[in-house]
C-alpha cells in the first residue's frame, strides 16, 4: 500500500468569494463579511451589473416570501438606478449602501 510510505500534504484551498457567497453572508446578517467579499469581487474587477445580477438571480431562487423577494429587489433596482444614473459617487458606494439595506433594513409587519 503506497500509503504507508506517501505523506500526504493539505494545502490551505483559496475560499472562494463570489455572489453566491456574497448572497449568503447578506442572509446571514454578517454585514462585516460581506463588505469584505463585495471589496475583493470589485478589486478582481467583477463588473458592478455582474454582482447585482447574480444577487439577483441567488435572491429570485431562494425560500424568501414573495414580498421579501419583492423588498430586496426593490433594493437592486434602486442599486442599479444609482449606478447607471451616477447618482451616488462610485459603482462602489451604490454596492455598500445596497448590502447595507439588505443586511440592515426588513420590511416591518403589519
Amino acid at each position: 500500500n503506497i500509503l504507508k510510505y506517501a505523506k500526504v500534504f493539505h494545502f490551505r484551498s483559496k475560499e472562494i468569494l463570489d455572489t453566491f457567497r456574497l448572497s449568503k453572508e447578506i442572509d446571514r446578517r454578517r454585514i462585516k463579511n460581506a463588505f469584505k467579499i463585495l471589496n475583493t469581487l470589485l478589486l478582481e474587477g467583477t463588473e458592478p451589473e455582474m454582482i447585482l445580477g447574480g444577487l439577483r438571480y441567488c435572491f429570485q431562487n431562494s425560500n424568501l416570501s414573495y414580498e421579501e423577494k419583492k423588498r430586496r429587489l426593490s433594493l437592486l433596482l434602486e442599486a442599479d438606478l444609482d449606478i447607471k444614473t451616477s447618482r451616488l459617487k462610485s459603482p462602489a458606494l451604490a454596492l455598500e449602501k445596497l448590502i447595507f439595506n439588505l443586511c440592515y433594513f426588513q420590511k416591518e409587519l403589519g
